[in-house]
């Protein structure tokens, strides 16, 4: 899950993300960035997890 700050810093003063696709990738770029991965065998498998249907 991704904290209020977190959202905040991309959503700024707009209720709504412009399109919910940008926010989302922002979020996971932020989120590798700052956690410093670099395995990205890691990452395809953390992305395999997510169900979107």
């Amino acid at each position: 899950m991704y904290t209020e700050e977190e959202i905040d810093n991309y959503l700024g003063d707009a209720l709504y993300p412009e399109t919910p696709i940008k926010l989302l990738t922002q979020l996971i770029l932020h989120r590798m960035k700052e956690e410093h991965y670099t395995n990205s065998m890691k990452i395809i498998k953390e992305n395999r997890k997510i169900d979107i249907f």
